[in-house]
């Protein structure tokens, strides 16, 4: 829906509005919406994703309530100033400092974005990974498990039980992924993944005690309400262990392109305070 197109809807339907009323100022000041004390919120200060691609209803709807927190916010910010003092100097001071640092932020978000190098290759991330393995220490248990879950009163349950250790690798993962449709396999955690071994409690029964008693296990199986969970465990890693290279990827990507960040804006202030000073705006007074 147009800006033109809803606000004449709008109008047309003013009286859903609880603040805004339909008196004679809307055929005089047709633009204006609501007024608090000097402040006037006008219809084009509504943003178009309040009510674009909205039907008219739902449009009138979303505009209601903009049109109702922006007299909420009005009103404290009315009583506030009224109590503490219009020019009060302590919160001038944070404004002002509030502004320079929006300034400044935004500025910078718009230099990174148009100016910082995303291009990571696998090769300077496994470079960064090899070099810096001490950010890369376990807080928490990691394994590499096959989860699955079968009825028990499926007839492939035993046939199931004899592959899903994976004791023939790629060969009994074929295997069950052939019993899978006839079996009612429902494949949960895949093992070439590394997992937290809390994540996988989201799958297993409430009573089920996900530390496996910290023995490193190589399989599990429980069942309840006829379900049976098979847990055949290929690796595991411990807290204080380092994290395989697979589980960090993400965290090594990230962490180079921050530090690629921060050196962008070391440089860009550097630049600016270097040229500042040369340039005679800066004058230091005895």
């Amino acid at each position: 829906m147009t800006r033109k197109r809803f606000f004449g809807f709008l109008l047309s339907v003013c009286s859903l509005f609880l603040l805004v009323g339909c008196d004679d100022n809307v055929s005089t000041n047709q633009n204006v919406l609501v007024e608090v004390g000097d402040w006037v919120l006008y219809r084009n200060d509504i943003p178009l994703d309040v009510y674009e691609g909205k039907s008219a209803e739902d449009s009138a709807r979303e505009v209601k309530l903009y049109v109702e927190n922006w007299v909420r916010s009005a009103l404290l910010y009315r009583y506030a100033e009224q109590k503490i003092g219009k020019d009060n100097q302590t919160v001038e001071r944070r404004v002002a400092d509030y502004r320079r640092s929006l300034y400044t932020q935004s500025f910078e978000s718009d230099y990174v974005r148009n100016n910082l190098d995303t291009s990571v290759s696998e090769e300077e991330m496994r470079t960064f990974y090899e070099e810096n393995k001490d950010l890369f220490i376990l807080k928490r248990t990691i394994v590499r498990v096959l989860l699955l879950t079968i009825p028990e009163n499926s007839q492939y349950l035993n046939e199931v039980k004899q592959n899903y250790t994976l004791h023939k690798d790629d060969e009994s993962m074929q295997n069950l992924s052939s019993l899978s449709m006839k079996a009612g396999i429902q494949f949960l955690v895949m093992p070439e993944l590394w997992s937290p071994l809390t994540s996988l409690g989201k799958y297993l029964p409430a009573d089920v005690d996900i530390t496996f008693g910290n023995r490193r296990a190589r399989t599990a199986e429980f069942i309840d309400n006829g379900i049976v969970y098979l847990l055949s465990f290929q690796e595991w890693k411990g807290v204080g262990e380092l994290a395989p290279y697979e589980y960090v990827r993400s965290e090594v990507h990230s962490i180079i392109l921050n530090r690629r960040e921060v050196n962008l804006l070391r440089e860009l202030e550097e630049g600016i305070v270097k040229e500042g000073q040369t340039s005679g705006i800066v004058k230091y007074k005895n």
